[in-house]
């Protein structure tokens, strides 16, 4: 999941606390690095810098696109480290952290 300023979408958390993982160390494609990179900045666009708690897609529709698309690159990043790291992908319309399993 990606934050405002930038951390994520990739995440340690296992132990104590949780830690961001820099893109670059993540094992994919750079197919699947710019289609990650693209969708945490569509993320990253949404804040509004003058009022924070605003901040918010400009329509229904956009939102749920981004949605629909982060599930799917979550599915693909299952399949690209299947195993070697379990996918836990926070789904921002229900709030619910769900395991996405390799499907090849």
């Amino acid at each position: 999941m990606p934050e405002y300023g930038g951390g994520g979408p990739f995440w340690n958390m296992t132990g104590v606390g949780r830690y961001d993982f820099r893109m670059i160390d993540v094992p994919l494609s750079e197919d699947l690095r710019r289609r990650v990179q693209t969708w945490c900045e569509g993320y990253w666009a949404t804040l509004d810098q003058n009022y924070p708690p605003d901040s918010d897609f400009l329509t229904p529709e956009a939102r749920q696109a981004w949605l629909v698309g982060g599930r799917a690159i979550a599915q693909q990043v299952a399949n690209e480290l299947a195993g070697r790291a379990t996918i836990l992908y926070v789904d921002y319309g229900t709030g619910d952290t769900v395991e996405i399993p390799p499907t090849h």
